[in-house]
């Protein structure tokens, strides 16, 4: 897994940005902010296809409101 992220310490302690992970293959696997070290706001999920896999909104670091997942076939879980 490879990734590109921001943190506020030279120890790459303190996640804070748009972090981007990807597979070994260059698809994405996720997507999301942190803020001082807890996501926040809507994080993607993708299979290795680069299919999504589902969709979730956090509010400090807590999943808020409703996830939704695909199955990798596209259709809707």
């Amino acid at each position: 897994l490879q990734m590109t992220a921001l943190y506020d310490d030279s120890a790459t302690n303190i996640a804070n940005g748009v972090f981007y992970f990807y597979y070994s293959n260059g698809v994405p696997e996720s997507t999301g902010r942190n803020v001082h070290n807890k996501k926040e706001g809507l994080w993607l999920n993708f299979y290795r296809n680069g299919v999504l896999e589902d969709s979730t909104v956090y509010e400090n670091g807590i999943p808020a409101g409703t996830s939704v997942g695909w199955h990798q076939n596209v259709r809707q879980k």
